[in-house]
């Protein structure tokens, strides 16, 4: 199975140049907690930002979402994508490589065509462990969950108490 057939077509971006309160309007809207963010005039991919970038940057910059802008805080290295011709299995393990739940689906040039996450895999999922014609099964969900759930860089002093 291909990513065309499970992705999300209908998406909204932002640009560069929004606010944060555009990207979080957009999320507001979208029922969603990621934005692609793309060239205006090209709508290639040029990063994401997540319902915790606007967060992060509203809290530690002690400033309005209207006053803050995508471009300053949008992640723009680093970018996993698919296409839409990729295999499912594709997507999962770029999903779990890049520890993240959801990823932009672009056409060969850049260009944003659509979203695929790890809820449109599970709900897809196989319920088998048995391979079939690139469909992610029940334990390859699982799996790039447990992936993208693993903590990266603990933060020191915030280790669980024992006991």
């Amino acid at each position: 199975m291909n990513v065309e057939n499970l992705m999300s077509h209908d998406i909204e971006a932002c640009n560069p140049d929004d606010s944060l309160t555009d990207a979080a309007m957009i999320m507001w809207r979208r029922d969603c907690g990621i934005v692609p963010v793309v060239r205006p005039d090209t709508q290639e991919v040029t990063g994401v930002i997540t319902d915790r970038d606007i967060c992060m940057a509203a809290a530690t910059r002690h400033a309005r979402t209207d006053d803050l802008y995508v471009r300053d805080v949008m992640t723009r290295d680093g970018i996993t994508t698919v296409t839409p011709n990729d295999t499912v299995r594709t997507a999962v393990e770029r999903m779990a490589e890049a520890q993240v739940r959801r990823i932009p689906v672009t056409d060969r040039s850049g260009v944003l065509v659509g979203m695929i996450s790890l809820n449109d895999i599970a709900l897809a999922a196989e319920k088998t462990d048995r391979r079939v014609e690139g469909m992610p099964t029940y334990t390859d969900a699982m799996d790039a969950l447990k992936a993208v759930c693993t903590h990266r860089n603990p933060v020191p002093g915030r280790e669980l108490a024992a006991g």
